[in-house]
């Protein structure tokens, strides 16, 4: 049952990291664009089947303003704004169907801020708060149906705090600093275990 519980768990904090603001490309556009000569300016590139790939503007050879990318059908899926090349301020994310996943605010590239992520049919799925791209202050998960499912607290990514909470908002297992050092260690890139 512990194992079940973990994996559970698990999957319901990776599901607000699945999606991240920058998988989007959109500096590899900005090099193609200076490549064809384009360096002021609104930059388009488009699929062999029409539909608009991206749009960018550049000013001084750099990303500076709103850019957006599309899916091969023509459905906007992320929305960023570039001052100098670095993403800056407000940034969308959405589903490949255009259902909005994520919204948050970007400072030099990284994630600072609440950045809230939606399940596709609308409902608030994760609201949580975020330093330099990584999560650090209360996280909140929940259920479709708006009940709180999982409440964290992260130092600088380290999770400090974590509660799991059932379907009808009753706290079910509120886990111990051991417990969060057993079960989530291999959450961030070095594996370490930020000394809970």
């Amino acid at each position: 049952m512990k194992k079940y519980t973990l994996v559970i768990i698990l999957s319901v904090l990776i599901a607000g990291c699945s999606f991240k603001p920058y998988d989007i490309r959109l500096e590899d556009v900005q090099l193609r664009a200076v490549e064809k000569g384009i360096t002021v300016g609104v930059y388009k590139e488009y699929y062999e089947n029409g539909e608009l790939r991206s749009e960018v503007v550049l000013r001084d050879e750099q990303l500076n303003g709103l850019a957006k990318a599309y899916t091969k059908k023509g459905t906007l899926y992320a929305e960023r704004n570039y001052v100098n090349g670095i993403i800056e301020g407000n940034y969308k994310n959405y589903y490949f169907s255009g259902e909005l996943h994520s919204i948050g605010v970007a400072k030099n590239n990284k994630t600072n801020g609440e950045q809230k992520t939606y399940y596709k049919t609308g409902e608030l799925m994760e609201d949580a708060n975020m330093r330099d791209g990584i999560y650090h202050g209360k996280t909140v998960n929940y259920y479709k149906s708006g009940v709180r499912q999982n409440e964290a607290f992260y130092e600088y990514g380290c999770l400090k705090e974590f509660s799991q909470y059932k379907k009808s908002g009753k706290l079910k297992k509120k886990y111990s600093k051991e417990e969060i050092g057993k079960l989530f260690i291999f959450m961030y890139p070095n594996n370490d275990y930020c000394g809970n």
